[in-house]
C-alpha cells in the first residue's frame, strides 16, 4: 500500500519508512512534519476495493489504519477489472497466488510479478519483457545502471525470405565506343568521359548490335538530360521508359507495333547519376511458339552486367480494336465518394516518405474508396508534348498508374509503406485520339493482400472512356524508409567501388606486415568494417558469433561484400555470407585470398571436398530449435530441394501453440552445412536420421516434408514405425507427389529440362568437377531458373540439388505392409510442379485416416508471404 501511495505522489519514501518504523515500534508515531499530499492519480484501496479518498489520504491515522489490517488485494483487483483493467503488475513479495487463482481463470487478467524468492533476475526480466511488448516505455538505462551488459541485435530480415540477390549475365558483343559531343563549335559536354555508345537519333531508339546469335541487342545511354523526368524519382527510372524502349525496339526489328506484354518483372531498380550516364542493353530472343523473350541489363564495369527487367510479349497480325465505356467514369465516381486534389494525394505520399517532383506528378483530381481509385491526368507543365513517344503516350503516363495504386489503400493501412512495381501482366497499349484528357481506373485485388505486396488491376482511358491501355494483374511491392535507405545504400557503395583506383589503407598497412601477422589484424579489421553496418559498438562484436546472429541479412551481407572486395582488391564468393560467418571464419577465408587471388575459373570452386563421415550429436541435425521440457509432442520438420535448409522453419516454433516442440532437421548440404555432401541414397539418409533422432523421442511426435523432405518424411516415418516401438504419431506431407506414382514427376520435369540442352539423363553430382565452369552455369540455370537465386547461389546450390534429383530417382521401393499412420497432404492450388490427383495418392499408403487440404498458394505455400499461417492451422489440428 505504501508502494502505490509513494508512486501517485501522496508520500515520499522518507515519509513511508517513517510510517513503517513506527509501525514496528522501532520509533514513536509519525507527527506532522512528514507531509502527505492530494493523490495525482486514483489509488484503490485493496482492503476495500474502492477508490482512496483525498480526505483519507491526507490522514495519518488512515495509513496507521492500513498497516495494522490483513492485507488483502483481492477486493481491489476485482474492482478495477470492473471498471475495465486487465493487467496487474505486483510490487512486493506478497505470495498472493490463491486468492488470484479463481479470478485469473475466468476473466483472461494478465498478472505481472515483479519480485520472487527464487530466481528474482529471471522473474523481473521477464516481466519487463512483456511490459515492453504490451507497449510500456522502459527505461532500459536505468535497469542496466552499474552493471556492464551486452546490447544484441536481433534479426528481422533474414526469415521473411525475400529475394534481393542481383542476378548477373554476360555482356552482349564488344563494340566500339565513341564520345558524345555537345553541338556548336565541338565542345564535350558533361558526358564526353562517358564510354556508351550515342544513337544517332533519340536515346531512347537505341543502337543495334550486330550478331550471329539469334538473341537480338540493343544497346542505350541515358542520363537525365535525355529522360528529364526522372531526375524527379531520384534517378530511378520508371516503368514507362521501359515500355517506350521495348515499344521502339519492336517496331525496328519486327516492324510492327503491334503486340501485347504477357508478363513483365522488375527485378531491380535502374539508377542513373546525376553526373554521367548508365548503360543499358535489351535483349530480345524469339521462341519457338512465336514469343519473345526480352530482358534489360546494365553494364556495371568490366564483365559485369546486372539484369533489372524480364519479360514475354506476343507480336499480333492484327491491332484489336480499343474497348469502349462511356458509362464507366460516371458510375466508376459515384461509387468512389472520396475526392481530392492531385496536390493532396502527392501531400499523402510525401507523409509516406514517398517524395516526387513536379515533372512525375500526372494525377490531377482524384476520386478513391478503399480497394478503388479513378484519376484525371494532366501533363505536368515542365514536361514536353506526347508526339515524340510511340503511340504518342507519354512514359510518365504509366509511372502515374503505379502512383494510383496508393489511392485506393486504406488511409490507415502501412502508412509508412510506399509501393513500387515488380510485375505486370497482359500490358497492351492502343494509339490514342490526339490530344485527349487520360484518365486512370485502378482496382486492388479482393481478398486479403499478402504482407508488404499490393496485387491489382488499371485501365488508362481517354475522355470518351476508351480504354487506350490496361494490365490484368499488377503486383506492388512495399518498401518502407529502413529498406530503402539500406538498398540505396548499396547502389551508392557498388558506384564508388567502381569509381575508386587506388589501393586501400588495408592493403598499405597489411604490406607492412608480416604474413603471421595478418591474422590479428584482419580479425580487427572486420570488425571495424561490420559494426556499423550490424549498428553495433566494435566491443560488442564478438570473433566467434555467427553474423546471422547479430542480425546480419542479405542487402548488409552484399554491403560488407562490396566493400570488402573492393579495400581488398579480392573476389569473395557469396557463400561466405550465407553459411552462418564469424569474423574468425571470415579471416580464415580471405588470408589465402590475399596470399594468391584465384583466376576467373577458380572463383566458384568454393565448395569443399565432402566429409568421409557425418556428424551424429544432434545439435547438428536439429537447429534453429527452441527446447521445450513442456511439449506434449515433437514436430520434425524436413526442408524442401536445393540449399535452403532448416531455416524455413525457424518461426514456426512462435507460431504453433506451446504444446508443439518444433525441431527443424539440417540435412548435410543445406545451410550451415553446405560444405557436406548431400545424401545421394535415400536408404542410407533414413538410417543416419533414425541414429540421430531415436533420442529424440521422450515424447509423441510427428513429421512434416515439403516437396523432396515429403518423400524423406514418409521413409523415416515408416522406417520407425516397423522398427521400433514409438510409432510416429502423424504425417504431413506438402507438395510432393506420392512416392507410388514411379517415376515421380520432378524426375520427369528434370529429364526434360536437360534434353533441352543437350543431356540425355540427369547429370550425376559427383561429374560437376569434370566439366567446364560454362557447362556447370548451364546445368544450374535449367535446373535453378526458378527457385529466385543469383547464377553464384545457383552454383552453390547445384550439387545439393543433383544428389537430391539422383536420390529421388533411385527411390522404387513399393512396401507389402502398408502403415497405419495418419497422413494429411497438403496441395498449393497454383502449384505448377504437383497436381491435386498426385496429392491424393497418398491416400494409398495408409491403413490410417487420410486427409487433403488445398492451400491457395504455389509449390512454396509453406512461406511467410503465402500461406504459412492457414498451413500450421492445419498441423496444431492434426497433432
Amino acid at each position: 500500500a505504501l508502494v502505490a501511495a509513494c508512486a501517485t505522489g501522496i508520500m515520499d519514501m522518507e515519509t513511508a519508512f517513517g510510517f513503517l518504523l513506527a509501525h514496528w515500534g522501532v520509533t514513536a508515531k509519525v507527527d506532522g512534519k512528514l507531509p502527505l499530499h492530494a493523490p495525482q492519480m486514483r489509488m484503490i484501496a485493496g482492503s476495500a476495493g474502492r477508490p482512496v479518498e483525498t480526505q483519507e489520504a491526507l490522514s495519518r491515522l488512515y495509513w496507521e489504519k492500513v498497516l495494522s489490517e490483513e492485507l488483502n488485494s483481492k477486493k481491489g483487483m476485482e474492482s478495477l477489472y470492473k471498471l475495465g483493467y486487465t493487467h496487474f503488475l505486483q510490487t512486493g513479495p506478497i505470495d498472493d497466488t490463491d486468492y488470484r487463482g479463481d479470478l485469473f481463470l475466468s476473466s483472461g487478467i494478465q498478472y505481472f510479478p515483479s519480485v520472487a524468492e527464487i530466481d528474482p533476475w529471471r522473474t523481473l526480466t521477464n516481466t519487463l519483457a512483456n511490459l515492453y511488448c504490451l507497449g510500456l516505455d522502459i527505461d532500459w538505462s536505468g535497469f542496466e545502471q552499474g552493471n556492464s551488459r551486452r546490447k544484441v541485435v536481433l534479426p528481422t530480415y533474414p526469415f521473411q525470405r525475400n529475394y534481393f540477390w542481383c542476378e548477373t549475365a554476360r555482356p552482349p558483343q564488344e563494340m566500339p565506343l565513341q564520345r558524345h559531343e555537345a553541338a556548336g563549335e565541338g565542345h564535350s559536354d558533361h558526358r564526353r568521359d562517358i564510354p556508351c555508345e550515342v544513337p544517332a537519333s533519340n536515346p531512347l531508339d537505341g543502337r543495334i548490335t550486330n550478331s550471329l546469335i539469334k538473341t537480338k541487342q540493343i544497346e542505350y545511354c541515358l542520363n537525365l538530360d535525355d529522360v528529364p523526368d526522372v531526375k524527379d524519382t531520384h534517378g530511378v527510372l520508371h516503368v514507362g521508359y521501359f515500355l517506350e524502349m521495348l515499344r521502339r525496339a519492336v517496331k525496328s526489328i519486327y516492324q510492327t507495333t503491334v503486340f501485347h506484354i504477357q508478363t513483365i518483372n522488375f527485378l531491380t531498380a535502374v539508377i542513373i547519376p546525376e553526373s554521367g550516364a548508365v548503360t543499358l542493353s535489351l535483349a530480345l530472343k524469339e521462341k519457338e511458339s512465336g514469343e519473345l523473350d526480352f530482358s534489360f541489363f546494365s553494364h556495371q564495369g568490366d564483365d559485369n552486367w546486372n539484369k533489372h527487367v524480364q519479360g514475354t510479349l506476343q507480336l499480333n497480325n492484327i491491332d484489336t480494336s480499343p474497348q469502349n465505356d462511356a458509362a464507366s467514369q460516371a458510375e466508376i465516381i459515384s461509387r468512389c465518394t472520396d475526392q481530392y486534389s492531385g496536390a493532396q494525394f502527392y501531400q499523402q505520399l510525401q507523409a509516406r516518405e514517398l517524395f516526387l517532383g513536379e515533372r512525375v506528378q500526372w494525377l490531377d483530381q482524384i476520386w478513391s474508396r478503399e480497394g478503388e481509385a479513378l484519376a484525371r491526368l494532366r501533363l505536368p507543365r515542365s514536361l514536353k508534348t506526347s508526339h515524340e513517344y510511340e503511340r504518342e503516350v507519354h512514359p510518365g503516363v504509366f509511372e502515374a498508374c503505379a502512383q494510383l495504386f496508393h489511392a485506393a489503400l486504406s488511409r490507415s493501412r502501412d502508412a509508412d509503406m510506399r509501393y513500387m512495381v515488380t510485375a505486370w501482366e497482359n500490358f497492351v497499349c492502343h494509339k490514342p485520339s490526339l490530344d485527349q484528357t487520360f484518365w486512370c481506373h485502378v482496382v486492388l485485388q479482393d481478398g486479403p493482400q499478402r504482407d508488404g505486396q499490393l496485387k491489382g488491376r488499371f485501365r488508362l482511358l481517354d475522355e470518351n472512356g476508351t480504354v487506350i491501355a490496361q494490365i490484368s494483374n499488377g503486383v506492388m511491392k512495399g518498401l518502407n524508409k529502413k529498406r530503402e535507405d539500406a538498398f540505396r545504400n548499396y547502389l551508392e557503395a557498388s558506384e564508388k567501388a567502381k569509381e575508386r583506383k587506388s589501393k586501400s589503407k588495408i592493403i598499405c598497412d597489411l604490406r607492412e606486415l608480416r604474413q603471421d601477422q595478418w591474422r590479428g589484424y584482419l580479425n580487427d579489421y572486420l570488425q571495424q568494417v561490420f559494426a556499423p553496418i550490424l549498428r553495433m559498438e566494435v566491443s560488442e562484436l564478438s570473433g566467434d558469433e555467427a553474423l546471422t546472429d547479430v542480425g546480419m541479412d542479405s542487402i548488409m551481407g552484399m554491403e560488407a561484400k562490396t566493400r570488402l572486395e573492393e579495400e581488398l582488391d579480392i573476389f569473395l564468393p557469396i557463400e561466405l555470407f550465407i553459411v552462418e560467418p564469424s569474423i574468425a571464419k571470415l579471416t580464415e577465408s580471405i588470408i589465402p585470398l590475399l596470399a594468391m587471388k584465384p583466376s576467373q575459373g577458380e572463383k566458384s570452386e568454393i565448395r569443399k571436398a565432402p566429409l568421409s563421415a557425418y556428424k551424429m550429436d544432434n545439435h547438428s541435425w536439429i537447429v534453429h530449435r527452441k527446447p521445450n521440457p513442456q511439449a506434449r509432442v515433437k514436430l520434425f520438420c524436413l526442408p524442401y530441394g536445393g540449399g535452403r535448409g532448416a531455416s524455413s522453419y525457424r518461426e514456426w516454433q512462435a507460431m504453433l501453440p506451446d504444446y508443439v516442440e518444433v525441431c527443424p532437421v539440417q540435412l548435410p548440404g543445406k545451410g550451415n552445412r553446405m560444405e557436406e555432401k548431400a545424401f545421394t541414397d535415400i536408404g542410407r539418409a533414413t538410417e543416419i536420421l533414425k541414429q540421430v533422432l531415436h533420442s529424440e523421442l521422450d515424447c509423441p511426435y510427428a513429421f512434416y516434408g515439403h516437396s523432396v523432405g515429403a518423400l524423406l518424411a514418409y521413409r523415416l516415418a515408416y522406417k520407425f514405425w516397423s522398427e521400433i516401438d514409438k510409432k510416429p504419431g502423424h504425417l504431413f506431407v506438402g507438395a510432393y507427389s506420392s512416392p507410388t506414382i514411379l517415376p515421380n514427376p520432378v524426375i520427369s520435369l528434370a529429364q526434360e529440362k536437360f534434353k533441352e540442352i543437350g543431356y540425355d539423363e540427369i547429370p550425376d553430382p559427383e561429374s560437376l568437377s569434370s566439366i567446364t565452369l560454362e557447362k556447370r552455369d548451364e546445368i544450374a540455370a535449367a535446373l535453378l531458373s526458378t527457385v529466385g537465386a543469383g547464377l553464384e547461389l545457383q552454383r552453390i546450390f547445384l550439387p545439393t540439388a543433383l544428389a537430391e534429383l539422383q536420390m529421388v530417382r533411385g527411390y522404387n521401393i513399393v512396401d507389402k505392409v502398408l502403415f497405419d499412420v495418419p497422413i494429411t497432404a497438403i496441395h498449393g492450388r497454383i502449384d505448377d510442379k504437383v497436381r491435386e490427383h498426385e496429392m491424393n495418392a497418398w491416400q494409398e499408403l495408409t491403413k490410417g485416416p487420410f486427409t487433403l487440404h488445398t492451400l491457395p498458394g504455389n509449390h512454396l505455400f509453406l512461406h511467410e508471404n503465402q500461406d504459412q499461417e492457414q498451413l500450421l492451422e492445419l498441423i496444431s489440428h492434426g497433432v
